[in-house]
């Protein structure tokens, strides 16, 4: 019998601890409420601006790759027209050299290998 007076005792304690746990809780929630949604405003703000920024600059990315091309484009044309001139007036063609030699110094190989064009 004392058992179970002292389960029962137990029991409408766990009970009071749970209320007061509550309580607590919801004015914990009440409390931080105003905070906790300004900071969540604030986090999907960011994150809506970071998407933005990101489109931003992949369209970027995008228009560059293609004026790259465009511009890799252009150096073999006139790299075409600079070997017509060169055979036109008796030179042996040094265009495409040139422009190899410019790319493997921009990439930082000091021992390049010259290639001429009629080697190819």
């Amino acid at each position: 019998m004392d058992n179970e007076k002292y389960y029962n005792s137990l029991n409408k304690e766990i009970g009071v601890i749970k209320h007061e746990v509550s309580n607590i809780n919801v004015k914990l929630k009440a409390e931080f409420k105003s905070d906790i949604d300004y900071l969540k405003d604030r986090y999907n703000t960011y994150i809506q601006e970071q998407k933005n920024e990101n489109s931003k600059i992949r369209r970027e990315i995008t228009l560059i790759e293609k004026e790259n091309i465009e511009l890799q484009n252009l150096i073999y044309y006139y790299l075409g027209l600079l070997n017509k001139i060169e055979k036109d007036v008796g030179l042996k063609s040094k265009g495409y050299t040139y422009y190899f030699d410019a790319n493997i110094m921009g990439s930082g190989i000091d021992n390049k290998i010259v290639i001429e064009r009629e080697d190819i």
